[in-house]
């Protein structure tokens, strides 16, 4: 009769290992792999400030704001004194103005990257803590208060007392992403109009929409 040379049950070691005691998986809200890509460049603040995202309707745009106290400084920015967080997602706050003068008209900007990333969080693309999710679910899934932005936004961290704070790495380096994403998709929708118009894509130096 043959030996079972089968590893996995022959070798000890693997039988210990198997056997040993192990710790708790980490907590979704929380979690970071190994070998965690660099921060982006542009997430670095100057001393005693936080990056922040300024979001109007021509894009998103790098600001930074007074870590200690930045309430004043974002009311200035969203030309607004009284603010409040939408917050999604946990640690996170899409900050826009109170006053009844909003905008008709959305923020597409602002909402398309709100869309964005709930949709990712749902996905597994960016963690977030188990008991989000269905909460997200439940605004994504609400055709009568799709997640909208109509005003100006700031984005920014935040506390759990609802404290303005830094922007969570993992939010930074999914914004990244989402950036490269989109530039890449903008890369490609112009390439195959370009083709349909006979022009070289490379001669285009600019784009212009035209509402009627």
């Amino acid at each position: 009769m043959m030996d079972n040379d089968d590893p996995d049950t022959d070798d000890p070691d693997i039988v210990d290992r198997i056997d040993e005691p192990t710790e708790p998986g980490p907590d979704a809200a929380t979690w970071t792999p190994d070998n965690t890509p660099a921060q982006p460049q542009w997430t670095q603040p100057s001393p005693g400030s936080m990056v922040a995202l300024l979001i109007t309707r021509r894009g998103p745009t790098v600001v930074q704001l007074a870590r200690d106290d930045p309430r004043e400084q974002m009311s200035r920015l969203l030309d607004d004194t009284r603010i409040k967080p939408l917050t999604h997602l946990s640690g996170v706050g899409f900050w826009v103005g109170c006053s009844a003068h909003s905008p008709k008209d959305p923020n597409y900007s602002a909402s398309v990257l709100l869309a964005d990333v709930l949709d990712d969080a749902v996905n597994g693309d960016y963690v977030i803590a188990d008991k989000d999710r269905d909460r997200i679910l439940d605004t994504l899934d609400d055709p009568a208060e799709p997640p909208l932005i109509h005003e100006p936004c700031l984005l920014t961290g935040i506390d759990a007392d609802g404290t303005p704070a830094a922007l969570p790495d993992a939010l930074a380096r999914w914004i990244e992403r989402a950036m490269q994403r989109h530039q890449a998709e903008i890369a490609e929708a112009i390439s195959t109009l370009a083709a349909h118009a006979g022009i070289n894509p490379h001669d285009i130096r600019g784009i212009a929409f035209i509402r009627g």
